[in-house]
């Protein structure tokens, strides 16, 4: 009888463990923890949908294990994973956390935000959407979390993938997501940028000496830019933000394409027709077998299919390449071991992304990225092997002219060098504008304190929202929301214009968690904010600017010399109107209300009927 009943706690201890033991403390001053470490998991291989009822139910269940336990790495599986975080604000204050998770070709994050059993928010993340759906401008997923002071709340994910599938990351703080949007910049910004100038300079030196061998590695170069873009996120995030099925196709065309230009250039470079025509022949059915991939690619039921065949193409053409070069060494082509070395580099970085690919490992950021640095190192390599190739050609050719002709030929070297030294410092230059107008064009549509829409990026992005409810002719689907800082002049004469900064950008983090969806949110002004609201009435947006008011009011803000201090908002709302002909009419109400707010005491909002 006391076996039987020591059982019995021993089963309830356990019970309970499971259902508490991955709370996560967190405070204004929390840093960073690996996603892993905190969170419990549900596989769903039955492919459920990830509904917010299916998420009720799941909340309360006891088959939730810990993510330490369950791989997370899932290949290329139909399995979809279900994530549970129990996240507790130790502070009195509001705080915001974030879900910093990988890779970018997730295709679904559905979030469900419960307090209690009771649901209080959903988030919907992944390359099904548009890219500027997203709450924080990433090449990843940047997952905010909303807390207020002592709350305890439970985060549920739904995650799926038609991809690789493949999940990790982090559980960061404010300062942390900033510092780490910032890496994820400066790393997507080095790979853009090495990446395109070894093109550019190979397409220069082809422009220059006609050699077709820099021809057929620009377009190998080039195709590798754009599966880099895939990989990396930074092509829907810089390139085609607003195409989500040439995204769809990109990421399983990619690898195919990049895998014919590789082809095409390895013949050429290593001269396999005469090398070996077996070797040749293989090559050339690896090249029509990945145009029949992309091809496959261009029809969304047949992608999943067509990502497998492209990675095991990828599985069988690398050692093929490799043996490739070993035989063009043998029979004395002479830069076949700079290719080789390039070669070995590249299948060692394609095996660690491989290994996370396929689910042998989890996910690992540096491993991930180290792919980035093999790729370039073997790019640097083959450009060296490249110019060792022509190296050789010269010498051969100079060895075979009359004697006559030596000064006639040094001269024309010496011309050759001049040349490609001038076209290297063109591209140079034609890469450095490149990075000056697409920082330009990003800076012209992002305010650079906050990281939300300026003013111009308001304004159109307000505007099709205004225009697509006037067409449906309802006025209980558009709301406009005006924002402005309490005496802020006094916080830039008393604290400095720092600090005034500092105030302006915790203020737009205040905003940001009360207005997502089908939301546009901007900075117009100096210290003006501005919020267009698709699809609730002014009562309920009304509520909601009450919320960011509350919000801000209880925010406190450190200064960088530590001197604390605390603002508030005004907020004027105004409503859709049947007569109005532009955002700009709704705006003016909404300016009007936000005026009788700071007229009648500040710190309120005002609902203008």
């Amino acid at each position: 009888m006391k076996n039987k009943l020591l059982m019995q706690f021993m089963f309830l201890g356990l019970w309970l463990i499971s259902t508490f033991a991955y709370s996560l403390d967190v405070s204004v001053n929390f840093s960073r923890m690996n996603l892993k470490q905190v969170c419990s998991v549900i596989t769903d291989s039955e492919q459920t949908q990830g509904t917010p009822e299916a998420a009720s139910i799941l909340l309360s269940s006891n088959t939730w294990k810990p993510c330490t336990e369950v791989d997370l790495a899932r290949g290329y599986s139909t399995d979809q994973l279900w994530l549970k975080f129990d996240f507790n604000n130790l502070d009195e204050q509001d705080i915001l956390i974030f879900l910093n998770t990988f890779p970018s070709w997730t295709s679904r994050l559905s979030v469900y935000s419960f307090q209690g059993n009771q649901l209080v928010d959903t988030q919907e993340f992944g390359v099904q959407f548009p890219y500027e759906a997203r709450a924080i401008p990433s090449s990843n997923f940047i997952i905010p979390i909303s807390l207020a002071g002592k709350q305890q709340k439970i985060v549920l994910i739904h995650a799926v993938s038609n991809f690789s599938f493949l999940l990790g990351g982090e559980v960061v703080g404010e300062t942390e997501m900033l510092r780490s949007v910032a890496t994820l910049n400066f790393l997507n910004g080095l790979i853009i940028g090495s990446i395109a100038i070894i093109s550019f300079y190979n397409l220069f030196i082809f422009l220059s000496i006609r050699d077709t061998n820099y021809f057929f590695y620009f377009l190998y170069s080039s195709s590798m830019f754009f599966m880099l873009s895939i990989i990396y996120g930074f092509g829907y995030q810089y390139l085609w933000p607003e195409s989500i099925k040439f995204n769809s196709f990109m990421t399983t065309a990619a690898p195919p394409f990049n895998a014919i230009f590789m082809t095409l250039f390895v013949r050429k470079f290593l001269n396999l027709y005469r090398v070996s025509s077996l070797m040749d022949s293989i090559l050339k059915f690896f090249m029509y077998a990945s145009l029949v991939t992309i091809v496959v690619s261009a029809f969304p039921k047949f992608q999943n299919v067509a990502t497998i065949w492209s990675g095991v193409l990828a599985v069988l053409g690398a050692p093929t390449v490799l043996v490739s070069g070993i035989l063009a060494l043998l029979k004395g082509e002479k830069s076949a071991k700079y290719f080789l070395i390039a070669w070995v580099l590249s299948i060692l970085s394609m095996m660690l992304m491989g290994l996370m690919i396929t689910g042998i490992i989890e996910f690992n950021f540096y491993l991930f990225y180290s792919f980035s640095l093999g790729i370039f190192l073997e790019m640097t390599l083959l450009s060296l092997a490249l110019a060792n190739k022509i190296h050789f050609l010269q010498l051969d050719k100079a060895e075979a002219t009359a004697a006559v002709l030596k000064s006639e030929m040094e001269l024309t070297k010496n011309l050759a060098t001049a040349a490609a030294q001038l076209e290297y410092k063109v591209s140079i230059r034609t890469h450095d504008l490149a990075q000056e107008k697409r920082r330009a064009e990003v800076q012209a549509r992002t305010d650079a304190l906050t990281g939300l829409n300026n003013r111009r990026a308001f304004f159109e992005k307000g505007e099709k929202l205004f225009q697509s409810v006037r067409e449906q002719n309802d006025s209980n689907l558009l709301t406009v929301i005006m924002v402005d800082i309490d005496f802020f002049k006094k916080v830039n004469d008393r604290y400095g214009h720092s600090a005034g900064d500092l105030v302006i950008t915790s203020v737009a983090l205040s905003l940001l968690p009360h207005f997502m969806g089908s939301s546009v949110v901007g900075r117009i002004g100096g210290e003006e904010f501005a919020v267009v609201i698709k699809g609730i009435n002014s009562s309920l947006a009304e509520q909601l600017a009450e919320q960011a008011r509350v919000a801000t009011e209880s925010r406190e803000i450190t200064s960088e010399d530590g001197q604390r201090m605390k603002v508030t908002i005004s907020l004027g709302v105004a409503a859709y109107r049947a007569t109005d002909q532009s955002v700009d009419e709704t705006l003016a109400r909404a300016d009007i209300a936000l005026y009788q707010a700071k007229e009648s005491g500040r710190n309120k909002v005002v609902l203008l009927v």
